[in-house]
């Protein structure tokens, strides 16, 4: 720094006057910045001791510097004690019903204690779950506008209700619809049914016939080409998974045939390929376990 006044000193005497007062500013800024830093260490001094201090009084062997993460003695924190399980009766119990629509009651006294309490709670009550697009159960004008948006929602409202709700929904909603609302609204109940297999497995029966019902009825029209047949798709689906490869590759030929919509840009040939190797793979695995049974007898 007495470098710097000296040559700023000289500059000066010697006429370079702008240059000795850039020179002076440059030792003002250089004073300030000294002056900052020794302020911040006195102060992260003083943060440290005080710490230290504290963790004296608390008995404690505190470690404050930069690479510590805990404290040496620390515990695990205790956990929190588990909230009381509480039954979806309790649940129902706290809906406020005032002013619900006849059309509810009505649907509330077809329904079991299980399913009653579920409805109760979930419908009126609101509590749905997330990303639905129902309404407060008053507001709704009709049996039909209710069941009809309760539909639409159906793929998200399986875990949250059960099949004797969707059934009673589904008789109530049938007879006002007909075509192609119907034939959506069949869909979503018969794929509402095979969720709930594993409950009662003979819903598989009857959701594999109602969407053979819709496939035939999609099939049967003029013309077919490049339309969507949701039904027919998921029996080849269902029909797979059971290892009915025979139906679920002649549910292919049929939508190759009327030139059906799939998702897929390559249509319905790559599947009935992908059959035909599962089909075969499952052919020679039960040869080699019958051959192999043979031999052990």
């Amino acid at each position: 720094m007495n470098v710097l006044m000296f040559a700023a000193e000289y500059v000066g005497d010697n006429g370079g006057i702008l240059i000795g007062s850039l020179l002076m500013a440059l030792l003002i800024v250089a004073g300030v910045a000294v002056i900052a830093v020794a302020a911040v260490l006195y102060v992260k001094r003083g943060a440290k001791e005080a710490l230290l201090a504290v963790g004296k009084t608390d008995g404690k062997a505190t470690d404050v510097s930069e690479n510590s993460v805990h404290d040496a003695d620390e515990t695990e924190p205790e956990a929190l004690p588990e909230e009381p399980t509480v039954s979806m009766a309790e649940l129902a119990a706290t809906v406020d019903k005032t002013g619900v629509p006849e059309f509810i009651e009505s649907i509330l006294a077809n329904l079991g204690d299980e399913s009653k309490d579920v409805f109760s709670y979930r419908v009126i009550g609101r509590n749905y779950g997330a990303m639905n697009t129902m309404k407060d159960v008053r507001d709704y004008e009709s049996e039909q506008a209710f069941a009809t948006e309760f539909f639409k929602n159906a793929n998200r409202f399986y875990r949250p209700f059960n099949a004797e709700i969707f059934t009673e929904l589904y008789d109530r909603l049938k007879p006002s619809l007909s075509g192609d609302e119907l034939s959506r609204l069949n869909v979503a109940y018969a794929n509402a049914l095979y969720y709930y297999r594993k409950d009662d497995p003979a819903l598989v029966g009857k959701a594999i016939m109602m969407l053979k019902d819709d496939a035939e009825y999609h099939l049967a029209k003029d013309n077919t080409y490049f339309t969507k047949v949701p039904s027919l798709k998921k029996l080849i689906l269902i029909y797979s998974a059971r290892g009915d490869y025979r139906e679920a590759i002649a549910y292919c030929d049929k939508a190759i045939a009327h030139k059906i919509y799939d998702v897929r840009q390559s249509g319905f040939e790559p599947r009935r390929r992908e059959l035909i190797e599962k089909r075969d793979r499952a052919e020679a695995r039960a040869a080699r376990a019958a051959v192999k049974t043979a031999a052990n007898e």
